[in-house]
């Protein structure tokens, strides 16, 4: 098809010499335009230059960083300060990474990574390639995942309410507890795991039997994404809407420990030796915290666009009112109308908002 679009190109360039005057030739320009534009259309789609939507990091070996991002979809790699495709997913709905949500490493230093377009968790081989990790579609939603020392895996599923547990082997998934609304999770060196939520009890902590107990039991935050927890037991949350990374102490009193720019949208959390990394979409950047909240960038995506101007509101078209005892207009069958439904942006793009109650409540 290259052929077809040098030649239609040249031919249009050529006939830019004659006179475009005679209807003829006007004719045969707009033929050539048209058929260029064909050929261009049939051409193969690069891939995206930047980083552009990243929602979760993680380090991996030899100092290199693995970012999930939406919208390519798919995972850069990220090498002495330059970011390469390692695996780019095709932008058809249920195959592997078309909607990427997490990324992790297990105690093996492979790659893991959870997609809700095939309801699956993949491993990366040495090859690059993903294999299925659990050849189910148990898992219909996985928000995040980490690895326990003993190697093995939890999902959070944000739509089956509940924390999976998976073997290091790899297999069909075994419910290690229930709990409402879950978003990112992370296992402490004890073996307990964590879990921010959007519902009232926002960070609870699982123990071994399954054991489901309350931390913070108000929404403390916004619009909580992702938990770790450091070696000295205390607990850090992403908040996407508060641009802040919060604080939980022993006794569940959460204060704001990084917060405002350049900290947009955070959400991904993972470490990184001591340092904290902290993927942000709307900054289209991955960024590295510092023990004493030193906030530096490790990879930066393409700027995002400028906003539209707005357009100016329209007047109002007044209506004429209903006559006195004239029906009211019903949907078929007396009921209303119901909702649009609420589903994912082009791409995969998790969109889903909140519980209006979340939106700043504390």
């Amino acid at each position: 098809m290259a052929t077809d679009w040098h030649r239609g190109y040249r031919s249009l360039h050529m006939d830019c010499s004659v006179n475009v005057d005679h209807p003829r030739h006007f004719a045969r320009r707009i033929v050539l335009a048209v058929s260029l534009i064909l050929a261009a259309s049939r051409l193969p789609i690069a891939a995206a230059a930047e980083i552009s939507y990243p929602i979760s990091a993680v380090a991996g070996a030899e100092g290199a960083v693995f970012v999930a991002d939406q919208e390519l979809p798919g995972i850069w790699k990220v090498a002495g300060g330059k970011a390469e495709v390692l695996f780019q997913a095709q932008k058809k709905f249920r195959t592997p990474l078309y909607a990427v949500r997490c990324v992790t490493v297990d105690s093996a230093g492979n790659l893991l990574a959870g997609d809700a377009a095939t309801m699956e968790l993949y491993r990366f081989g040495t090859d690059g390639k993903p294999a299925p990790l659990t050849g189910t579609n148990v898992i219909r939603q996985p928000i995040d995942i980490a690895v326990a020392k003993s190697g093995e895996v939890y999902a959070s599923d944000l739509e089956n309410n509940t924390i999976w547990r998976i073997s290091a082997a790899g297999g069909k998934p075994e419910k290690f507890a229930e709990v409402t609304a879950p978003r990112g999770l992370t296992v402490a060196e004890d073996g307990t795991v964590w879990v921010v939520t959007l519902r009232e009890n926002a960070l609870v902590r699982i123990g071994p039997d399954g054991t489901v107990t309350p931390v913070v039991k108000t929404r403390a935050f916004e619009f909580p994404n992702d938990v770790l927890v450091d070696g000295s037991g205390a607990i850090y949350v992403s908040d996407g809407y508060a641009s802040t990374i919060w604080k939980v102490n022993s006794a569940g009193e959460a204060s704001k420990w990084v917060t405002g720019k350049p900290l947009s949208l955070p959400r991904g959390m993972s470490w990184s030796g001591t340092a904290m990394l902290v993927a942000d979409p709307r900054a289209r950047s991955v960024f590295q915290i510092s023990p004493d909240g030193e906030v530096t960038t490790v990879v930066a995506g393409a700027a995002p666009p400028p906003p539209t101007p707005s357009q100016p509101p329209k007047a109002a078209t007044p209506t004429a009112k209903p006559s006195a005892g004239a029906p009211k207009a019903t949907a078929p069958s007396g009921r209303s109308p119901a909702p649009a439904p609420r589903g994912s942006a082009p791409g995969g793009r998790d969109t889903t908002p909140p519980p209006r109650s979340n939106r700043g409540g504390k």
